[in-house]
Formats: C-alpha cells, sequence, structure tokens
C-alpha cells in the first residue's frame, strides 16, 4: 500500500444533538431488503430546517431509519408495521385503501386490542390495507431524536425514535 496520510484539520466531527423534538423534513429515501430476513424496508434521513440545528442531518452518522413493510423476523414471527403507519401520520403522505379506494392524507384509527395496535381506514373502518407511493422527500414533520452508543463504542450518536406530525 502507499504511503498516505490525513489531516484532523479537514475532519467534521459533529457532536450529536440533545434528546428532543426537531422539526424536520424528508431529505432522502430508499427502498431496500434486510440481509438477516428478505423483508422488504423503506430507509429514511431527515434534515433539521428549523432552529440552531437547521440543515444537521439526522439520524447522523450517515445512517438511515428503517421502517420494515411486511416480511418475517429471524425467528418467523411477522414484523410489526406499526412504524410504518405511524410514519406516514406523521407525514401525512398521502395512501389509498385497498378496501374502499379512497385516497387520502387523513390518519389511520389506531386502536389498541390487547397487546397489538390496529389500524383502520378512516373512511371505511377497516384493518388498513394500503398502497402508497413511498415519495416522500420533502415532507416535513416533527422527529423525536434519542442517543444511543454506537456499536463496539462509547460514542453516542443520535437516532430517530418516531416521526411525528409537525403541530
Amino acid at each position: 500500500m502507499p504511503k498516505m496520510s490525513a489531516s484532523a484539520d479537514s475532519a467534521i466531527m459533529e457532536a450529536p444533538l440533545p434528546k428532543g423534538h426537531y422539526f424536520a423534513h424528508v431529505k432522502d429515501e430508499k427502498t431496500e431488503v434486510s440481509k438477516k430476513t428478505d423483508a422488504p424496508m423503506i430507509c429514511l434521513q431527515f434534515e433539521i430546517d428549523q432552529g440552531e440545528h437547521s440543515g444537521r442531518v439526522l439520524p447522523g452518522m450517515g445512517g438511515w431509519y428503517y421502517i420494515m413493510m411486511g416480511g418475517r423476523r429471524e425467528n418467523g414471527e411477522p414484523h410489526r408495521i406499526t412504524t410504518l403507519y405511524e410514519t406516514i401520520m406523521g407525514l401525512r403522505a398521502e395512501w389509498t385503501c385497498q378496501a374502499c379506494g379512497a385516497t387520502t392524507t387523513k390518519p389511520f384509527h389506531k386502536e389498541k386490542i390487547g397487546a397489538r395496535y390496529i389500524f383502520a381506514c378512516p373512511n371505511c373502518s377497516k384493518p388498513a390495507d394500503i398502497s402508497f407511493d413511498g415519495s416522500w422527500i420533502g415532507l416535513r414533520c416533527k422527529v423525536r431524536v434519542d442517543l444511543e452508543k454506537m456499536q463496539d463504542s462509547d460514542e453516542e450518536r443520535n437516532v430517530v425514535k418516531a416521526v411525528l406530525p409537525r403541530e
């Protein structure tokens, strides 16, 4: 290997943001398949668009906010897709009910039954079986941000814990 060099003068090391809620918009998105289970996922990055941290990208450190769209876990249990429905509501993203054909940005009806949440169409009240285009770049929201230790390190990084409506 040839001799190489690096300078800390040109490095940008941003400290993690404090835990809290930040107004943001979807900066980037992609779809992937889980390497462990082949389950489909939506992956999002957010950019803070207000306040002293405006312009910062979350989750941070080049990370992504992963949203499962179905499939099964390694143990064979189905993935919970609660985060998908909650993210759609937080972004006020457009979706279509497969049962009644209504296209809307209205929030789902959310009901807790036992240990599970059931999401239903606000138009026909049937359990949510939806389609959506998944093009969410630019949609505005509020993100709940937390801190967690990086794998095999004592350094902390930001993680997005929830996508919420702006109001």
